[in-house]
């Protein structure tokens, strides 16, 4: 940051918090606030305020400033009372206050005059409206979450239920699965469900927040850990009016409370099922001559777990009540979808070469001039005098026994015969002719530990850690064998496991009752790792046998038997891009100091994030036969794709690629300053501003690149090239260079016009600076990936595309593969199919 830009900042920080302006409380915490009178409503400084946690005992000890307020800050979610007593007033209590995350509570006292002895007590009632806060929260309460059916007990559902939201791409990742319109499993990343827009605001640019701390991934900042609803205490969200406090979103912010402990031991145990068996079928489902579906899937889903919580004790050793407090939640789904699929697999003479029973061939090629035959790809010549090529085609369409590829001879056999045929398909026979069933499961996890400690009336402590692991498998494919449709998985083509985790800490210090610290760490980490599929299912071991010695570009453990497509009736083996290491992980530190001057409520803080962000993986290794090389090549009639893969001639374009999407680091900084001034007990007024500086991402080894559309290249004298990190044309580490000019001021106010406090009007301004790499990597927007460091290299043959790139069983010729650094030493600006190629 520049001296003049930070010059900047330093006096815009401290304009807003001397600008004279109830305090908001911290989104995971409540505040209880009042101020104390007596009976002709002058102020009483110097009362005495002890507010208490009904649960746990916890006592925070306060004074009433000179102009008889009090705050209570930074408090637990819960029950609580306020005692209140001052020289020359009977004591009163104050009982039923409700604390919720994310607001204040109001608790004014009216003191009486009389003895120490005599007692008053009042039994709050909660308010129809929130009145105080210039940030509008709105928040669901335990019994709600309880409550209210979840679809999937997946607790992102309930931002449903909020004013202003909309769910910018289909519905949160546990709705799936279970026969709606997108189908699919539910998703382990929290990806769909975090896909919000608030008021109209960029899909999922939102802020997760798990107990005051950021809970987001790099991206799309979707949650890290979306806990089981039985372990959340509150849910709430606040999307009017941002504070300064809030920032690294244009849309919401949304927090999610842990439960805590209590003095009680309490626990739960559940268990939750939902089967397809009970579902109505859907109308437009088709049917067999019996009138029952037949493609529709068949769904268990079985959702079971339990909560403990109380006070830590470990008997003739530590005592915990009134001080130290767990709570423990285990969460286990298990989701087994069966979906039957119609596919199309070679009769059974097609796979001995024979393709008379399909009519689409003539049966005595050239009679009366057919020309839809098979041809010999490995006849094609050129005639210069027409520019056209052409082929010798087979008699009859039949492939000559000795001309059978013998590896593709070994896939082919483990196909199975057709055993359906779909009158919908107008094809006989030939395709759509087989159904199988996929089976796909999905197991997850979700643990949360929660500890309170107390260590001391001034500090409070607590630490979590929440684990959830989800493992995918394939457990049934229409068929097993070297051909196996892995790509029909319901959920992915193969085994993956995705490990999300977090563990934070948090600490509140009270110096004084009107100077309080708030500080939160987090790490938090989602991994997703890729298997390959066993070998009971795909006969990977013997597959790799077959190809062993054929030069081809398998690396493991990413891919260690080709991918193969064929024309007309699809493909086996791994698919592309499911087959890699893949993992976020951010180092979040935040903290907030809270001031009480008068009628003033200063608050100022930071927050320091660091994200990393990796992708291992192969680009794959593919085999196409498509067809063209046994057609026509004038007419473009005949040829199959079946045909081409039994000849064994592999289209030209057929590869793999250089890959390389490297560790990568962003640092973001956030500062602000606020002050809340209750001009009046029905009027406040929030002045702040907020400074942030969005660091782009760095490269650990400086392996990437970054399109300059204004700088000359080096190749043509035009504008546009590629410029490579830590080289000459680009010395920053930095792909780009910080925005140091993100200051935002805010102001917004809470006015209650009339004295029962059941209306409210709010309003406020502010400027707000959004993640610009949630931008560009978030929902609607796709992804953007490091150019110069992917780049398809394919056989390219004679390079007509009308010839076989290689005999299958000859094995591949050298692929030169280029050093994944190569486009950077060489500086390479035109990419292609070959690196360095236009």
């Amino acid at each position: 940051m520049s001296r003049k830009m930070f010059g900047r900042f330093f006096s815009a920080l401290i304009v807003g918090l001397l600008a004279a302006t109830t305090l908001p409380a911290s989104i995971d915490r409540g505040n209880i606030q009042g101020t104390v009178t007596d009976q002709q409503g002058a102020t009483v400084p110097g009362a005495k305020v002890v507010v208490k946690n009904v649960d746990t005992n916890v006592e925070v000890s306060l004074i009433t400033n000179a102009d008889g307020f009090y705050l209570a800050a930074e408090l637990v979610p819960g029950k609580y009372s306020v005692r209140v007593s001052a020289q020359g007033f009977s004591p009163l209590d104050i009982n039923g206050l409700v604390v919720t995350a994310g607001t204040v509570t109001m608790a004014d006292a009216n003191l009486t005059v009389g003895a120490v002895s005599q007692r008053v007590e009042v039994t709050a009632k909660p308010p129809l409206v929130e009145a105080t806060s210039s940030n509008f929260t709105t928040a669901l309460e335990t019994k709600y979450i309880q409550d209210i059916p979840l679809v999937g007990r997946d607790i992102q559902s309930l931002v449903q239920l909020m004013p202003g939201i909309t769910q910018s791409s289909g519905p949160s990742g546990s709705l799936f699965g279970f026969d709606s319109q997108f189908g699919g499993f539910p998703d382990p990343l929290h990806i769909v469900g975090s896909g919000i827009s608030a008021n109209g605001s960029q899909g999922g640019a939102n802020a997760w927040y798990l107990d005051g701390s950021l809970n987001a991934a790099l991206g799309p900042e979707n949650v890290v850990v979306n806990p089981s609803p039985d372990a959340v205490s509150e849910f709430n969200l606040v999307d009017n009016g941002l504070a300064a406090e809030w920032g690294r979103t244009s849309g919401a912010v949304i927090n999610v409370v842990l439960r805590s402990g209590t003095n009680s031991v309490h626990g739960d145990t559940y268990e939750f099922n939902r089967n397809s068996y009970f579902n109505a079928t859907n109308p437009f489902a088709r049917r067999d001559a019996q009138g029952r579906p037949f493609l529709a899937p068949r769904v268990n889903f079985n959702n079971f777990g339990g909560t403990l919580g109380g006070p830590v004790y470990v008997p003739h050793i530590y005592n915990g009540k009134n001080r130290t407090f767990f709570f423990v939640s285990w969460d286990v789904s298990l989701l087994h979808e069966n979906r039957p699929t119609i596919l199309t697999v070679p009769l059974p003479a097609e796979k001995g070469g024979d393709f008379s029973g399909d009519p689409r061939f003539a049966p005595v090629c050239g009679v009366n001039g057919a020309t839809n035959c098979l041809y010999d790809p490995y006849s094609t010549t050129f005639e210069p005098a027409t520019g056209e090529y052409h082929r010798t085609p087979f008699l009859m369409p039949v492939v000559p026994p000795g001309r059978i590829d013998p590896l593709a001879a070994f896939y082919l056999s483990s196909y199975p015969d057709p055993n359906f045929v779909d009158p919908l398909a107008n094809c006989g026979i030939t395709c759509n002719n087989f159904i199988g069933t996929v089976g796909s499961s999905q197991t997850t996890h979700n643990i949360s530990i929660k500890i309170d400690h107390e260590i001391s009336s001034k500090n409070k402590l607590f630490a979590e850690w929440l684990f959830n692991p989800s493992y995918y498998t394939n457990f049934r494919y229409p068929w097993n064998g070297a051909t196996a449709q892995t790509q029909t998985g319901v959920a992915g083509a193969q085994p993956f496991r995705t490990v999300n985790q977090i563990f934070a800490l948090g600490l509140t210090t009270t110096f004084n009752p009107t100077l309080i610290n708030e500080a939160r760490a987090m790490f938090s980490r989602q991994n997703q790792i890729a298997d390959p599929n066993p070998d009971s299912v795909a006969d990977t071991k013997e597959v790799e046998q077959k190809v062993a010695g054929l030069n081809f570009v398998l690396i493991a453990p990413f891919q260690v038997v080709p991918t193969v497509g064929i024309g007309g009736v699809g493909g086996f083996g791994p698919q592309q891009w499911q087959n890699g290491i893949q993992g976020v992980q951010a180092f979040t530190a935040i903290d907030n100091v809270t001031k009480i001057l008068g009628k003033h409520t200063l608050k100022g803080g930071l927050m320091f994030r660091r994200d990393n962000n990796w992708n291992i993986a192969g680009w794959g290794f593919g085999l196409g036969f498509g067809g063209g090389l046994t057609a026509d090549p004038v007419s473009g009639q005949g040829g199959a794709g079946l045909a081409q893969f039994l000849l064994g001639a592999v289209d030209q374009g057929s590869g793999t690629g250089t890959y390389h999407a490297p560790w990568q680091t962003n640092d973001y900084w956030g500062f602000y300053g606020q002050d809340d001034f209750r001009i009046a007990p029905n009027f406040t007024l929030n002045i702040g501003v907020r400074y942030d500086l969005f660091g782009w991402f760095r490269e650990r080894r400086d392996d990437i690149a970054n399109f300059n559309f204004t700088g000359i290249n080096p190749d043509v004298p035009y504008p546009g090239r590629l410029d490579y990190i830590a080289t000459p044309r680009h010395p920053d580490r930095n792909v780009f260079p910080a925005h140091k000019d993100s200051l935002g001021p805010r102001v917004a106010f809470s006015w209650s016009p009339f004295s029962d406090r059941k209306t409210v009007i709010r309003g406020g301004f502010g400027l707000i600076y959004s993640n610009g790499i949630s931008a560009a990597f978030g929902d609607q927007n796709g992804a953007i990936s490091g150019p110069a460091y992917a780049n398809y290299v394919g056989y390219p043959g004679d390079r007509t595309f009308q010839t076989p790139a290689f005999r299958l069983s000859d094995g591949a010729p050298p692929a030169n593969l280029p050093p994944l650094d190569a486009v950077k030493q060489n500086d390479n600006q035109f990419l292609g199919t070959v690196v360095g190629a236009f």
